[in-house]
């Protein structure tokens, strides 16, 4: 049996995505949506939890001759880390009569990555380790990192997976109260302790404030407990279309749009007080305004994108057609200024322009970048400067105009990720800010192409990798395998159920629908 380190809490959702509407780069195709999902989602906060949280286990006495180990300098007391590499003002102290150890940050303690922490976390772990069902509790208390609080608890536990690689433990959490579901339904995490959930539902949104404590029984239904009507917007014939939450500068911190233009800022939304502003930009005939200086009434809020450094800059996004399609803020929404720039065929929306789909703001040493997917592909640029912005079109040669959805971006590696409309799901690493400001040529590192789509009777498998095949259903369940015929694989489906399948060539995989 193989045994591997999964959270405790998989997410089980419909919804990849949180709303609704130089040198060169290289963007690679890879379409395997839970390795997407996993790299997006996983930050360099928790990389650095865990990896602190392991050295913390392998700690012993000050005796010991573990290179991991404190100096042998005493016989008792608080242990240090190798190194001082979490700064020499962190201990760690040993309850292991109570599987209990308690790292203290006293004073600044800048660690290797320049972090500053200050505060306590409390380790709580079980008797085995290694095992199934042997596990790890972080809690954090009054504990900050670079002067932002972080609050909650993070467990990881052992759980089995079977011989295809099958997970064996899961759990659907979504709240049973909610009735009206989007087809695709915005929720947001928590990006800092990866332990609080919101949901919205029309005009409200519930809060799961422990996701920790939720049980992987491998049910199907939705749960009730920890969950909390925690915001209600009070709309009258709106509804929310997109949810977005800050990471730092401040912190708890969610932006609601909503499918009639209408935008709110909630902050403290972890307490019982949230505070609720509307951020609209509306007409204002005394400014001087003209159409595109103000939110279109019926403009559909298809995504906010946030600053990862500070939660006060943002860009809305608008999906619809005919409208002007794009905001940015530097202030909480306090004021906006337009983004849409030379994708705007009219300066009020108007005209054949794209429809935008998502934008996503990414550090990049001293310049910030920003990304936008549109319904004519990718475009990127280093600088808002209202009407005047200038996008540039990346990917001409490898995605080009396809339909793009989605697009995410990762600063601590300069990762992007790009979801299409049927054509795949699609990675880059910027290496300059001219792969944004200039138009790049990429061409994918790999490629697999699947036809015809739907299938009834054969598959054909085109690519250039002499591997294995699988192909899942959509619980994850390996229905076949076998092994790759370069550069043509004929696969025989005609017995196989009509529905959607996963086929997974390495690490790449696509999406197919089997039809009688």
């Amino acid at each position: 049996m193989k045994l591997t380190n999964l959270s405790t809490l998989v997410l089980i959702a419909t919804s990849f995505i949180a709303c609704d509407k130089g040198s060169e780069s290289s963007f690679s195709e890879n379409l395997s949506t839970t390795t997407v999902l996993e790299t997006i989602n996983s930050l360099s906060f928790n990389e650095d939890v865990d990896e602190m949280v392991a050295e913390s286990m392998e700690l012993t006495d000050r005796s010991a001759s573990s290179s991991r180990s404190a100096d042998a300098t005493a016989d008792k007391g608080p242990k240090h880390f190798e190194g001082d590499k979490y700064g020499k003002c962190a201990t760690v102290v040993d309850d292991e009569e109570n599987n209990i150890k308690t790292v203290t940050f006293s004073g600044e303690c800048y660690g290797k990555r320049g972090q500053l922490r200050r505060g306590t976390i409390v380790i709580t772990y079980s008797e085995t380790r290694n095992e199934v069902g042997s596990f790890r509790q972080v809690e954090y208390s009054d504990f900050y990192m670079n002067d932002v609080k972080i609050e909650g608890t993070r467990r990881s536990e052992i759980l089995t997976i079977d011989e295809n690689g099958n997970r064996t433990g899961l759990r659907r959490i979504d709240p049973i109260g909610p009735e009206e579901q989007m087809f695709i339904h915005p929720f947001v995490v928590d990006p800092i302790t990866d332990n609080i959930m919101y949901y919205p539902d029309e005009t409200t949104i519930w809060r799961h404030s422990n996701l920790n404590n939720i049980q992987l029984t491998n049910e199907w239904d939705s749960i009730s407990e920890g969950w909390s009507e925690a915001i209600d917007l009070d709309l009258s014939g709106r509804e929310i279309s997109c949810i977005s939450t800050t990471k730092t500068n401040p912190s708890n911190r969610l932006y609601l749009g909503t499918n009639r233009k209408q935008l709110y800022r909630v902050d403290n939304a972890n307490s019982n007080e949230p505070i609720i502003t509307e951020i609209t930009k509306y007409f204002d005939s005394g400014a001087g305004m003209v159409s595109g200086d103000y939110f279109h009434a019926y403009g559909h809020i298809n995504n906010i994108a946030v600053h990862p450094n500070d939660g006060n800059v943002a860009l809305t996004v608008f999906s619809n057609y005919e409208v002007y399609s794009m905001y940015y803020t530097t202030n909480g929404g306090e004021t906006w200024s337009r983004a849409g720039g030379n994708l705007e065929q009219q300066s009020n929306g108007g005209g054949d322009g794209p429809s935008f789909r998502w934008a996503s703001i990414m550090p990049f040493g001293e310049d910030t970048l920003y990304f936008v997917a549109t319904s004519t592909g990718l475009y990127g640029t280093n600088k808002i400067e209202g009407q005047e912005t200038s996008w540039t079109q990346m990917g001409a040669n490898t995605f080009g105009n396809v339909v793009c959805e989605q697009v995410k971006t990762r600063a601590e590696d300069s990762l992007v990720v790009l979801a299409t409309h049927g054509n795949g799901i699609y990675t880059t690493k910027i290496q300059s800010v001219n792969n944004v400001i200039e138009i790049a040529e990429v061409e994918p590192e790999n490629n697999i192409h699947i036809y015809p789509n739907p299938a009834s009777e054969y598959l054909i498998i085109e690519t250039n990798k002499e591997e294995l095949y699988e192909i899942y259903d959509l619980q994850g369940k390996l229905i076949y395998k076998d092994k790759i015929t370069v550069p043509k694989t004929k696969v025989n489906v005609a017995a196989m159920p009509k529905g959607i399948y996963i086929i997974k060539v390495g690490e790449l995989s696509r999406k197919w629908v089997k039809k009688d």
